[in-house]
């Protein structure tokens, strides 16, 4: 789907030193949306050119947090969503993540995530480098700030913000009333 902006991706995935690229896969997990044209265009000339892209399709769901414990990262490029739950997933499954920075992005992975100017390739290949340059303290720094953004994110923290937010409307509208 043109959202998820996958061309961004193989274009940063690309351009990470030709010494990385040969140590690295880049795995576009997923079935095909919807005018995937750019992408499997951006797929064909990354194969041709020999990069390690491949794409798997579809995986079940009991498959999916064995998927995020092999990879050294997790990154999404796209330019928007309904929420970041494959960040959320991610972190969870202790893998660093790159993501656009997008506010419903920011919302999924909080102070633990490191965020890319959305289009901008570069900018996803100098993060995605970070990680992989030390990957051991991408995992320790992620590993803190994710504890502490998952509890904000708890159904229970969400549930509790809800109420209180209607308590506030309700007292606001008996007060204006009276």
């Amino acid at each position: 789907e043109p959202r998820k902006d996958l061309p961004t991706m193989i274009t940063a995935f690309r351009a990470l030193p030709k010494k990385v690229r040969k140590q690295y896969s880049l795995v576009l997990a997923g079935g095909k949306g919807w005018k995937t044209e750019a992408t499997e265009r951006a797929i064909a000339e990354a194969q041709a050119a020999g990069e390690h892209v491949i794409r798997p399709g579809y995986i079940p769901q009991e498959d999916v947090p064995a998927c995020y414990q092999q990879a050294d990262l997790f990154c999404m490029s796209s330019i928007y969503e309904g929420f970041g739950m494959p960040i959320v997933e991610a972190l969870t499954s202790g893998t660093p993540v790159v993501a656009s920075d997008i506010p419903v992005l920011r919302e999924a992975g909080g102070d633990a995530v490191l965020y890319a100017q959305p289009k901008n390739p570069d900018d996803f290949m100098k993060k995605m480098l970070s990680i992989i340059a030390d990957p051991q303290k991408a995992r320790l720094d992620m590993k803190t700030a994710v504890q502490a953004h998952l509890n904000t994110i708890s159904w229970q923290n969400n549930t509790d913000r809800l109420i209180a937010a209607f308590k506030e409307a309700i007292a606001a509208k008996k007060h204006r009333t009276n």
